[in-house]
């Protein structure tokens, strides 16, 4: 009977090897096709011979209103080859290849804004040949410099809706906002449009497009997350990711505009999503390139997590913004601890074992200059919406014995999206802290206290305290916590 049930058990392993090892060959089917694809549709520098011209006649003979109507037979793109304006014939056969080469496209519609975009590639293209020549010139190894050269590239898609051209400048001496270009042009028309139009033509609609961009930005943040789970030790918790990523999301929402192309396609038509991402908690941003997240059924903005306790507490009310758990008082390693046990209830029930966002009322010591812990009280907060961010701002009583907000170099660069755990000061008298949260162009802020008279949480009417949705004095004998929560908070307690 025991060697039956491990055959079976073998076999069952065995099958879902075959199963899994049958996914990844698709799914590397599939991408061997994109691949196939994309190298069907460069028209960059493919067996380019930098002596050659080319007949430059046809790029002139297509108007607008022979376009009216029609489909396109014939690439509305093609390389400038400014390549061939550079005397050095060593450097000309260098710029003409793929990789470090100088491309930059000629569009071929004869619309008004197909004319100013081609003028803005003109000045750009000046730019490019003359940072390269420049390059030559202080070049004391040419087969070694040649690298650091600045080059360029495009790529660009085209049907019978819309053309999406996409230019990348790498090396200096672009800056970050300088190094990325997109034109879509509608077609026939040649008239450029806007990114709303664009993810229109794919399929989108208004609810789902600003939510696809939100998702893109923090999907970017899911391996990083996952990476400082299993490298908590190489990781600086002033600088993790959950703070880097609340970061992006807000400077998102406050300098994204429609009318600044954030959106192209590439050659399979696929949409791809440019834009600032933080490298760090210390505001330094780096443009980055996402495929747009773009799965149809990802088309609530709600948390899951927060229904899952509405559910729970059969609250249908609209303006609520959050809920709030008071997790108890921890100001030593074995209340921490306690805390940190009552709170592992909520992730194996509501969470999927999985540990919130971290938000620590951190002051920097004028003595040691070691950031230390002000406050004890512990508070879980599950916001509304997936893509809020969450962030503490420092209290400090004025004259008048009135909580005021002052500047904290630390807490200002901390920003989380999702459920997150908040420690403050107690809040009898006044709170060390005020939390803020902010979704999209909505702001709230708040600051939990406890009623000296019952011990219940005083809270504004859109917060909502969810105490009830665990039984935690039956179940809160578990011996199991978060290590990885407990090491982070450990780190800048007292233990004296």
């Amino acid at each position: 009977m025991k060697n039956k049930f491990f055959k079976t058990i073998n076999l069952a392993f065995i099958l879902s090897l075959a199963f899994f090892s049958s996914c990844n060959l698709d799914n590397k089917n599939l991408d061997d096709r994109d691949k196939e694809s994309k190298k069907e549709n460069i028209n960059l520098t493919d067996s380019i011979n930098p002596n050659e011209d080319k007949n430059e006649e046809k790029t002139d003979n297509i108007s607008k209103n022979d376009r009216k109507d029609k489909k396109f037979t014939e690439n509305l793109v093609v390389d400038r080859e400014i390549w061939k304006e550079i005397s050095n014939q060593e450097i000309k056969e260098k710029a003409s290849l793929q990789i470090s080469g100088i491309h930059l496209p000629k569009i071929l519609l004869h619309s008004e804004d197909a004319k100013k975009a081609n003028e803005e590639i003109d000045d750009l293209a000046e730019k490019v040949k003359d940072a390269y020549e420049d390059s030559i010139e202080n070049a004391s190894d040419l087969a070694e410099d040649l690298n650091k050269f600045v080059s360029s590239t495009y790529s660009f898609y085209q049907d019978d809706k819309i053309l999406s051209i996409f230019i990348d400048m790498t090396k200096d001496p672009f800056d970050e906002n300088e190094k990325y270009k997109i034109y879509n042009f509608s077609l026939p028309e040649g008239d450029l449009i806007k990114d709303t139009e664009v993810l229109k033509k794919l399929g989108f609609n208004d609810d789902q497009i600003l939510l696809a961009m939100e998702n893109t930005i923090a999907n970017d943040f899911y391996f990083k997350k996952t990476f400082e789970i299993f490298y908590m030790g190489n990781v600086d918790f002033i600088n993790e990711s959950q703070f880097i990523e609340g970061s992006s999301l807000i400077n998102f929402w406050k300098s994204y505009s429609d009318n600044k192309s954030s959106i192209y396609l590439d050659e399979a038509g696929k949409p791809y999503f440019v834009y600032d991402q933080y490298s760090s908690a210390l505001d330094k941003k780096l443009v980055k390139v996402s495929k747009l997240d773009s799965i149809p059924y990802i088309n609530s903005e709600f948390s899951s997590n927060y229904f899952k306790i509405a559910n729970k507490l059969g609250i249908k009310d609209e303006k609520n913004k959050g809920f709030i758990i008071y997790m108890g008082e921890a100001n030593d390693e074995g209340s921490l601890i306690k805390m940190a046990k009552k709170l592992f209830l909520w992730q194996i029930i509501y969470n999927d074992y999985k540990d919130p966002n971290l938000l620590l009322d951190l002051r920097e010591n004028p003595d040691n200059k070691n950031l230390d812990l002000i406050g004890s009280e512990f508070y879980l907060f599950i916001p509304k919406y997936e893509n809020s961010v969450v962030s503490l701002k420092e209290l400090q009583l004025d004259s008048s014995g009135q909580p005021k907000e002052t500047e904290n170099d630390i807490l200002d660069k901390m920003a989380v999206r999702g459920p997150v755990l908040i420690c403050q000061s107690p809040s009898e008298t006044a709170p060390s802290a005020k939390i803020k949260l902010q979704y999209r162009d909505d702001f709230f802020e708040f600051s939990p206290s406890i009623s000296g008279k019952d011990g219940s949480l005083i809270l504004p009417d859109e917060i909502i305290d969810a105490e009830k949705i665990i039984d935690w004095d039956r179940l809160i004998e578990s011996e199991t916590y978060s290590y990885v929560l407990y090491e982070k908070i450990m780190k800048f307690m007292h233990k004296g």
